[in-house]
């Protein structure tokens, strides 16, 4: 197959074959298909320096019994499995080795939640993110939103140099999201992806896009939804936060495009010449001060837009000791502020 002829299976108009039809029906109370989710568990702060514990079983993640996926936030002191103590509880679903998927539509309806320092997302991995680790494997955030700006929609795209708080983002105006369920998606394609909401495209990116950096998403990926409790981009809750507070999702759905064709070599290829036309400099390793600054979140090209602290001599932003964060599938965000 050509280039042009991979072109023209691109720009086709899609044959959508449903291949993940999550509807979430089944008894109230009962914890969403084992067989689809999986959890990750626990208190350690994902990167972001999240306030909530990652609970397992229905206590945070569970069926309304009306065809809805309830993940609920609440004020509780709760202890996961890594024995973090924290002052609230909630869930995060990922269907990593359960279901994996490369290129298609993803869908998801939703319900948003409200309050100061309230973060829920549906995003996705790369599947290899244990071998290549983050953000080498790519991260496609599907619908990010902070709770004290209800009326606005984010996407965003984090790859190797364009990360953290060097990451592309765009965005789109709504009603108030907490107050019906929308339609959040993304459509992607070879070299491609494009955010909608409600079926309406509000942002694209391309592989061109990122220049000669690389573009990791020729690969299969894996779903999550959570709701976090605080973190550095939405802040951290304050006197006017309600809990607790739910993410209802109504359907997760995801699409094949059965006309896609790709050439797996012509891809290859362009990829690989964009990523020989990358020019890198190198510079003697700074003189690292005891205490200071860590620099081994930084990948090169992505600057310091975003700074991590010594734990040990910097305090955690509300107030707490720091936990150790999970930075196999961390979430790096912006800074937020304090109760």
């Amino acid at each position: 197959m050509t280039g042009a002829m991979l072109l023209l299976a691109l720009f086709s108009a899609p044959k959508w074959e449903l291949t993940l039809d999550q509807t979430f029906s089944g008894p109230k109370g009962q914890a969403p298909d084992t067989k689809v989710w999986g959890r990750d568990l626990g208190g350690g702060g994902f990167g972001n320096n999240e306030l909530q514990s990652y609970t397992d079983g229905n206590a945070n993640a569970f069926l309304d019994g009306d065809g809805h996926l309830i993940i609920e936030a609440r004020k509780e002191p709760t202890k996961g499995p890594d024995g973090i103590a924290r002052d609230y509880s909630s869930a995060r679903l990922k269907t990593k080795g359960k279901f994996e998927q490369r290129y298609g539509k993803f869908e998801a309806r939703m319900k948003l939640p409200k309050g100061q320092g309230i973060w829920p997302a549906f995003w996705m991995l790369g599947a290899n993110i244990d071998e290549v680790g983050w953000p080498r494997g790519g991260e496609i955030d599907i619908l990010e939103y902070i709770g004290r700006m209800p009326t606005t929609v984010y996407g965003t795209l984090h790859g190797p140099g364009y990360s953290g708080g060097a990451s592309i983002q765009g965005k789109t105006e709504a009603p108030d999201l907490s107050e019906a369920f929308h339609n959040y998606a993304v459509e992607w394609a070879p070299e491609k992806i494009v955010w909608t909401f409600d079926g309406k495209p509000y942002f694209t990116l391309e592989a061109k896009d990122v220049g000669n950096k690389d573009w990791p998403f020729e690969k299969p990926q894996f779903i999550i939804l959570n709701l976090a409790v605080g973190g550095q981009w939405p802040g951290y809750p304050d006197a006017t936060t309600v809990l607790p507070q739910r993410l209802v999702v109504d359907h997760v759905k995801v699409w094949k495009d059965a006309n896609l064709v790709v050439d797996e070599a012509a891809l290859a290829k362009r990829h690989a010449e964009r990523r020989a036309a990358k020019v890198e400099f190198k510079q003697p390793a700074p003189t690292k001060l005891p205490g200071v600054v860590k620099l081994s979140d930084y990948l090169p090209g992505e600057g310091v837009a975003h700074v991590n602290l010594d734990a040990t001599h910097a305090p955690h932003p509300c107030g707490r000791a720091h936990a150790p964060a999970s930075h196999a599938e961390a979430h790096a965000r912006r800074e937020g502020a304090c109760e």
